[in-house]
């Protein structure tokens, strides 16, 4: 199973004022929240004007913004090196899973996850389902959703499935947010994001849990990564609109958090 070594600690921080985005929460948005950030851990994330900043704390002020856990890639390929995930961080993805990598976390990259889990669906053998009858398929995807099946559709390589998305959302097949490729910052988990919404029928909260709370409890991190709640690892993106409006808004970056720290 996936793991991922201690955070580098950051700086203690408070969100001031923002809208708190929980993709798994019954209220998905949350105005007017501040988020305190103490050792790189969300310690309080609450109404701004019951939250007691502690003296010494930087403020950030967000206002009008909106407050996302760090995304995701769930699936990555390093053939040519890890040097072009420095680039990462800056947009957002502050982890990313890369099968037979070791975990692992470094200031200024992408925390990386490892190892392929036995309940991943090969890309291919869903994809080779593309021409099939409708009875067919259906009959494949509730067989693997019956057995906790997670699948990486990879639309930005393969938008021959798109159709298929949102039905393999529909029966229970759980989807993850990847590209499948080498890193990119032209063809990054945004557009997969957006392909998600616009070409596979996901509503954009879902397709955020995709790229959040679903690939760290895929990777065995759930209890500390994927959420903007007390108690995780303070990897969160600050918008400067809503992606629950417009998934494209995951691209209008103000800042990035990672593991408590202020991204420059």
């Amino acid at each position: 199973m996936a793991a991922a070594s201690r955070p580098v600690m950051g700086q203690d921080l408070a969100l001031v004022g923002v809208t708190v985005v929980d993709p798994s929460a019954k209220v998905s948005a949350v105005p007017g929240q501040t988020v305190l950030i103490s050792k790189g851990i969300i310690q309080t994330v609450g109404a701004s004007a019951a939250v007691l900043v502690p003296k010494g704390t930087r403020r950030v002020d967000g206002t009008g913004k909106f407050v996302i856990p760090g995304l995701w890639d769930a699936r990555v390929r390093l053939a040519g090196g890890a040097g072009a995930l420095s680039r990462f961080v800056a947009l957002g993805i502050t982890s990313v899973r890369v099968a037979g990598a070791a975990p692992g976390a470094v200031a200024g990259m992408p925390r990386v996850a490892g190892g392929v889990l036995l309940h991943e669906v090969p890309h291919d053998s869903l994809a080779a389902l593309n021409t099939a009858p409708d009875a067919v398929r259906d009959s494949v995807y509730l067989e693997l959703a019956k057995t906790g099946g997670w699948y990486v559709p990879a639309l930005v390589h393969s938008a021959d499935s798109a159709a298929n998305v949102h039905r393999m959302h529909e029966l229970g097949l759980l989807l993850l947010a990847g590209t499948d490729g080498e890193p990119d910052v032209d063809v990054t988990v945004h557009e997969e994001l957006a392909m998600l919404v616009e070409r596979g029928g996901l509503e954009p909260v879902e397709a955020l849990w995709s790229a959040t709370i679903g690939p760290a409890r895929f990777a065995g991190l759930g209890g500390r990564l994927g959420r903007s709640v007390a108690g995780q690892v303070a990897d969160l993106v600050l918008l400067d609109a809503n992606p629950l409006e417009n998934i494209r808004n995951t691209r209008r970056i103000s800042a990035v958090v990672q593991a408590g720290r202020l991204v420059p």
